[in-house]
C-alpha cells in the first residue's frame, strides 16, 4: 500500500452529485490516517463516495505493482466530500480467506501456494499439478504425513491447528514445519510476535517494549503504548505530576 501521502483509488455505484445511482464511478483521493482496522480517506471538499458506496471497495497499489483491495467503506461523511471510513481488509485476511481461500498473486498458476498448502481455518488449500485446489474439511485441516501436506484429516493432527505460516500465541511464534511444531519466543529478543502476510508469524521490533495502554511512568514522563506506537506526554509542561488515574486510564498526567 501507498503510504499515508499517497492516494488510493475508490469506486461505487452510489449517489453522484447529480442525484443518479447504478453507474459505477471511480475517484482519487489521499490517506490522512491509518491506524486499528481503519483507513481513512479525505475528499478535501472536492470529491468523495456517497450513499449507496457502502461495503464498496478502496484500491492500493502494492509494492510488487499489483493493485489490492486495501478496505471496504464503512461510513463517512454525510456531505460526500469530507472524510470517509473503510474497514481494512489486511486486518482480517485470516478470516476471509478463510471463506474464499488464499489470495492468488505473482503470476503463478498457484501464486504463493506450493503442493505442501495450507490451512485457513477448516479449508485445506494446495497446489496439484498447475491448479489452486481447495476443500472445505467436514473435521479439520492439518499436517497429513501421507501427502507431506496440509490436508483435511480424519484423525488426529500432530500440529495441533497450525500449518506452515503458524500463529503468534502471546509473544511466542509457533509453526508447523514437516509435521513438527516449531516455536521462537519473541520477547526474549525483546521483539513481538506479529503476522506477516506473506510469512507468516515472526518475531519483530516492537515498539513499545512490552509496554500496554495502561503505561507506566517515566518520573514525571507518561509513557503507553496505543495501536502499536509508543506514546509519551511530559507532565510537567503542563504543571502535572505522572500517577495512576484507574483502570480505564492507566498512568497518565494529573
Amino acid at each position: 500500500m501507498r503510504t499515508a501521502c499517497g492516494s488510493v483509488i475508490m469506486t461505487g455505484y452510489g449517489q453522484t452529485e447529480y442525484g443518479g445511482f447504478n453507474t459505477r464511478w471511480f475517484t482519487a483521493e489521499p490517506i490522512s490516517r491509518l491506524g486499528g482496522d481503519t483507513l481513512t480517506i479525505n475528499g478535501q471538499g472536492q470529491r468523495g463516495v456517497c450513499f449507496g458506496d457502502s461495503g464498496g471497495p478502496v484500491f492500493a497499489l502494492a509494492r510488487d505493482g499489483t493493485v489490492r483491495t486495501a478496505g471496504d467503506l464503512s461510513n463517512g461523511d454525510p456531505s460526500c466530500l469530507g472524510e470517509d471510513n473503510y474497514t481494512r481488509v489486511d486486518i482480517f485476511t485470516d478470516w476471509i480467506e478463510g471463506h474464499t481461500g488464499p489470495t492468488v498473486i505473482g503470476g503463478a498458476p498457484c501464486g504463493d501456494i506450493g503442493v505442501e498448502g495450507q490451512c485457513n481455518g477448516d479449508v485445506a488449500t494446495w497446489c496439484a499439478g498447475e491448479e489452486l485446489t481447495t476443500e472445505r474439511c467436514a473435521t479439520r485441516c492439518g499436517w497429513d504425513a501421507g501427502t507431506r501436506g496440509f490436508r483435511c484429516l480424519a484423525g488426529a493432527d500432530p500440529c495441533d491447528g497450525l500449518d506452515s505460516r503458524g500463529a503468534c500465541q502471546g509473544q511466542t511464534a509457533r509453526w508447523c514445519d514437516d509435521g513438527v511444531v516449531k516455536e521462537r519466543d519473541c520477547g526474549a529478543c525483546a521483539e513481538s510476535c506479529g503476522m506477516n502476510a506473506r510469512v507468516g508469524a515472526i518475531c519483530e521490533a516492537d515498539p513499545c517494549a512490552n509496554l500496554d495502554y495502561l503505561g507506566r511512568c517515566n518520573g514525571d514522563v507518561a509513557e503507553w503504548c496505543e495501536e502499536g506506537e509508543f506514546r509519551n506526554r511530559d507532565c510537567r509542561d503542563r504543571g502535572e505530576s505522572c500517577g495512576f488515574v484507574d483502570d480505564q486510564t492507566g498512568y497518565f498526567c494529573r
